[in-house]
């Protein structure tokens, strides 16, 4: 189909799909035809089967019903009397008309009372074996037989009729019967000669599969088909009533109608061969088929005449596009004088060739642009074709490696010469790699210059592949990092001595623990030795001491435990710098409560109110952070012990988008003037007379908060109270 032309193209298939909404047309109309012809044909034999059975239901129901009315006229005497029961059925004139065989009359015991016509030697012949005595009989009701050879003329079918006579107490008396010929004249004679077209035919069978009636008349009597040869036939002896499709004993198909009889248990059949039967669809079938044909062919030859002059000025826009790339300037243009589609077409293709001069012109100003800003760029750009020759490289090539473009384009393999021989096993790998995988990627290797210098470069490349999926080469770039690569050497080089200088650190750190305690145990030794002389002194030498005396001795005391409180501040803020830190959730509200409720039991006389920020928590060192607390709390619960109604508050609030802690205290204060000496160690604001304390305290908590990342600081004004504020590397989890 590519290869014809568009007019063809179009042309088959405008006829291909005429043709199919053709041929689908007939064969709709066909099979709807064929279904209602079958419908009405099966409806209207089994309505001649229905009428059939009807009217010999009608018989045999005329038959019964005079039977049964003869039947209470017999005189009682007639039962015990043969003469008088002969002499009653001779008289039955009309009853012997119906029927033609013979009537009986039968005891109850079975026995042959009379029959007509009369027969010698017949006379108490027993009939109780008989199964329509029995079956009467037993039920006491009118019985019609089952078919059975009739003794006077062969071949012919024979059917008895009981009627039950009952005495006055409703038993049966006697048993009343006629036998007629099924083929009689005045019964079913003129049923085999019924036709059904030119070969159909009736019959009838009974529910043992024994034909009774038959268009053939050797059939009757005998069986019919054999259960598995014709399935319609088999459904009907099981209750079907209906019309099909089937086949019959000898293999014929047939459009069969069975219909059961309502008094006897008959089945009609309506036979037809389907052959005759379908014989007008088939007909008519041929003629549409020969019509639709003939149709078909008259209109594809006006379709195939009006596409080809509909196109034509398609195929002169065809021609003039197959002539374009000869053409310039106007004669680009086409010129179809057609209004339509057609002229639609030629203005758009008129404003495409416009556009597509307009595209042409901005791409070779791009290519143009795209060019210089590669040409250009600091880094060595370059795209390696399929085949392993540079299709472009960037003039840095010269800086970067010492070698021109023209020879890089004009040697394929001087990457490769040019890479440290160190490196070109771990080049290679590289590039099978992008190869096999089809994935971009990177690798740092050294090149060597012309001048023998040897240079750090960076390569990063990708696969490039065309839209149908065709490799179109390898795009890349090449940097320069000598210098980084020179900066990580020394960056190397400083951390190798700054390790050096940690290690050496650590150890002098251990060394400054073991000395502080050392230094600690030194000197609580004598100053414990000190104040117990002292204390000594002041109890043996009481009474001898003067003023003066026990003033010396006081401050001795009083100096000695001042140093050990010194020498125990110095060893906590040593601890602090030094230890270990365990990061875990913290309840710095908690920890509040817990310093408060310390605090007000050593100085259950103090009136303070304290508040506290629920749910405060922060994740760093608890025992740390408890530290901190105690020192914080502390200094506002010692700083607002000369107010009659102190208040200290803990809380936190944001900030500028920080998170802030805070301990606030409406205490003594102080100037912000002196804030730059607070958290220096044994610097202190206050006297020691107006408030004790080492000086340590606060700077202990300023270590604590930088051991967490954080920052601490404080606002107050004198005689107005103080806040610390202080920061956690921002872990704080708080409810302002």
């Amino acid at each position: 189909m590519k290869q014809l032309g568009l007019t063809t193209r179009m042309a088959l298939a405008v006829s291909i799909l005429f043709i199919a909404f053709v041929v689908t047309m007939a064969f709709l109309t066909l099979s709807f035809l064929e279904k209602e012809f079958k419908g009405e044909l099966a409806r209207h034999q089994f309505a001649l089967a229905s009428s059939l059975s009807d009217s010999i239901d009608d018989k045999l129901g005329i038959v019964q019903a005079a039977l049964m009315a003869a039947a209470t006229k017999v005189p009682p005497d007639a039962l015990h009397n043969a003469d008088r029961a002969q002499q009653f059925l001779n008289d039955r004139v009309t009853l012997r008309a119906i029927f033609g065989n013979e009537i009986l009359l039968i005891s109850k015991d079975g026995k042959l009372i009379a029959e007509s016509p009369f027969q010698p030697n017949r006379r108490g012949r027993d009939f109780s074996s008989r199964e329509f005595y029995r079956e009467t009989a037993a039920t006491g009701k009118p019985v019609i037989s089952k078919p059975f050879p009739s003794g006077t003329i062969q071949s012919h079918p024979e059917i008895m009729f009981t009627a039950p006579i009952f005495d006055k107490n409703g038993r049966i008396a006697a048993i009343f019967g006629g036998s007629i010929d099924l083929l009689d004249k005045n019964f079913l004679a003129d049923l085999p000669r019924i036709k059904i077209g030119a070969s159909g035919y009736l019959c009838i069978h009974s529910s043992d599969r024994t034909v009774i009636m038959h268009t053939d008349i050797g059939k009757i009597m005998k069986k019919g088909s054999p259960s598995g040869v014709d399935s319609l036939f088999d459904r009907s002896l099981a209750g079907f009533e209906g019309s099909g499709e089937t086949v019959d004993a000898s293999g014929a198909d047939i459009i069969a109608s069975h219909k059961h009889l309502s008094l006897a248990d008959w089945v009609l059949a309506v036979n037809y061969p389907v052959a005759e039967a379908y014989a007008p669809l088939q007909k008519a079938r041929d003629l549409i088929i020969l019509a639709t044909v003939a149709g078909t062919a008259a209109l594809l030859s006006m379709v195939w005449f009006l596409m080809e002059r509909l196109t034509s000025s398609l195929r002169t826009i065809t021609r003039h596009v197959q002539e374009l790339p000869g053409k310039t300037g106007e004669e680009k243009l086409i010129s179809v004088d057609e209004q339509g589609e057609i002229g639609i077409l030629a203005q758009a293709f008129n404003g495409m060739v416009a556009d597509l001069e307009r595209q042409q012109e901005a791409l070779r100003e791009s290519e143009h642009n795209y060019r210089i800003v590669a040409d250009n760029t600091y880094d060595w750009e370059f795209w390696l074709g399929p085949e392993g020759r540079f299709n472009y490289t960037s003039p840095s090539c010269k800086r970067v490696t010492g070698h021109d473009v023209e020879e890089f384009q004009g040697d394929p393999d001087l990457l490769k010469r040019i890479i440290h021989p160190e490196d070109q096993p771990l080049f290679e790998n590289h590039r099978y790699d992008i190869t096999r995988t089809g994935h971009s990627g990177e690798l740092e290797y050294r090149i060597i210059r012309p001048d023998g210098a040897i240079r750090w470069i960076h390569h990063l490349c990708q696969p490039v592949f065309a839209e149908n999926g065709d490799f179109l080469g390898t795009r890349g770039n090449n940097r320069d990092i000598t210098e980084r690569k020179r900066a990580e050497q020394v960056i190397r080089a400083l951390n190798t001595d700054l390790q050096r200088r940690a290690t050496e650190l650590a150890a002098i750190n251990q060394e400054l623990a073991s000395f502080g305690y050392t230094l600690s145990h030194d000197l609580k030794t004598p100053l414990t030795a000190v104040y117990l002389a002292a204390q000594e002194l002041t109890e043996m030498y009481a009474d001898q001491l003067d003023e003066n005396g026990s003033f010396f001795v006081a401050s001795i005391c009083k100096a000695s435990e001042r140093m050990v409180d010194l020498i125990d501040a110095m060893l906590l803020l040593a601890r602090v710098s030094q230890s270990a830190m365990l990061h875990e959730e913290t309840d710095l509200s908690g920890l509040a409560k817990k310093t408060l409720l310390r605090l007000r039991m050593e100085h259950p006389e103090r009136k303070v109110e304290c508040v506290v920020a629920p749910e405060v928590t922060v994740r760093g060192d608890a025992r740390l952070l408890e530290s901190a607390m105690d020192n914080l709390l502390g200094n506002a619960w010692k700083y607002t012990r000369k107010l009659p109604e102190a208040r200290i508050e803990f809380g936190a609030a944001v900030q500028d988008g920080e998170k802030r802690l805070y301990v606030r205290d409406n205490g003594a204060g102080f100037s912000m003037e002196q804030a730059e000496k607070l958290f220096l160690p044994f610097s202190r604001l206050h006297r020691p007379d107006e408030f004790e304390g080492s000086g340590i305290g606060l700077a202990t908590v300023q270590r604590i908060v930088q051991r967490h990342g954080g920052r601490i600081w404080a606002e107050s004004e004198p005689a107005r109270g103080a806040t610390f504020y202080f920061t956690l590397d921002d872990n704080v989890s708080a409810r302002p």
